[in-house]
């Protein structure tokens, strides 16, 4: 087992800040999403509410190239080319 060798605060600092904006915009959709479906089914608004907050997340994550969402990526393309 490989040991982790220091903490590297400035990866941290940026990966939580990362998540910390992409968190932002995710919450300020949903705040949307939840006006827009306000008389619509509990079903509809959330089934809606997970794909689409999920959906924005991952897409500020990418639009601020986290290393990990590259790795992710290239992971599935090489699971789905099998």
């Amino acid at each position: 087992r490989k040991r982790i060798k220091g903490i590297h605060a400035g990866a941290l600092v940026k990966g939580a800040g990362a998540a910390a904006l992409a968190t932002l915009f995710m919450g300020a959709v949903l705040l949307g999403w939840l006006r827009i479906t306000a008389s619509h089914s509990a079903a509809l608004t959330a089934l809606g509410g997970v794909v689409i907050g999920g959906a924005v997340y991952a897409a500020v994550l990418v639009a601020l190239r986290i290393p990990e969402v590259g790795s992710l990526i290239r992971m599935l393309k090489r699971w789905l080319s099998r």
